[in-house]
């Protein structure tokens, strides 16, 4: 418990002292714990998040029919699959860049 006198001002000196030097180093760790959650935000935003750092499903599924398109376009090249599967290829580069186009235009907001 703390008594209920009046401090001295030497008394109240070492006390400010003693509470900027617990400031300083409150801050000091929460500008670490910032900046590293910024490093960490930084490192996941690429291929499969949206611009804010979120997870997105579209990007997901656009990237998994772009590689299917290279799949089948790379064993059409090599001849392991006829050249009547390329519209099937063809369908694989559309599926990965329409929903992605059609969902930019959904979002886009009249100003």
């Amino acid at each position: 418990m703390t008594e209920d006198r009046e401090l001295t001002p030497e008394e109240l000196k070492a006390k400010i002292v003693e509470l900027e030097s617990a400031l300083a180093a409150a801050r000091r760790l929460t500008d670490g714990s910032e900046q590293s959650e910024t490093e960490t935000q930084k490192r996941l935003k690429g291929w499969l998040t949206d611009d804010e750092g979120n997870p997105s499903s579209i990007r997901l599924l656009s990237v998994a029919s772009f590689g299917a398109a290279v799949a089948f376009g790379a064993m059409i090249a090599i001849g392991d699959v006829g050249t009547d599967r390329l519209e099937l290829v063809i369908y694989f580069i559309v599926g990965a860049f329409a929903p992605k186009a059609v969902q930019k235009f959904a979002e886009k907001r009249p100003k």
